[in-house]
């Protein structure tokens, strides 16, 4: 199935994540670049009350690659993932070791732009993959 990159080919953004890291660390940049796509006023990791302004979990519903791995945002719950919900579900989906992990990329009241975020996923992968 080819891939839907329409938002990014409309900013000129194409993925470039390395297909030898393991899948959560691909998923992590994945959703690093895509960030790059989001306007800064549509971007709250502020709170988590889904149906407003998206946090990182709740955009990275919008890459098709992510939902075709199972990965879905319920409105009422946030992200889920294999019959996981919250932090648990994003912890699975991208592999991550554990709850600080998960707290640490997408905890809420965190006061961050699109970019600083990105910026902060790829700092995460790249101290994981020097470990």
């Amino acid at each position: 199935m080819p891939r839907d990159f329409t938002r990014e080919q409309e900013i000129g953004v194409q993925p470039q994540v390395p297909a030898l890291l393991p899948i959560g660390h691909q998923r992590l940049l994945r959703l690093a670049e895509f960030l790059a796509t989001v306007p800064r006023k549509r971007f709250d990791m502020g709170k988590w009350v889904c149906g407003t302004t998206a946090c990182a979990a709740g955009w990275a519903h919008n890459i098709p690659e992510f939902r075709e791995a199972g990965y879905r945002l319920n409105w009422a719950v946030g992200p889920m993932f294999n019959d996981e919900r919250g932090f648990r579900a994003l912890r699975l989906f991208f592999e991550l070791k554990n709850a600080f992990e998960s707290e640490h990329l997408f905890g809420c009241n965190h006061v961050r732009t699109p970019d600083e975020e990105a910026r902060i996923i790829r700092e995460f992968v790249a101290a994981r993959r020097s470990a």
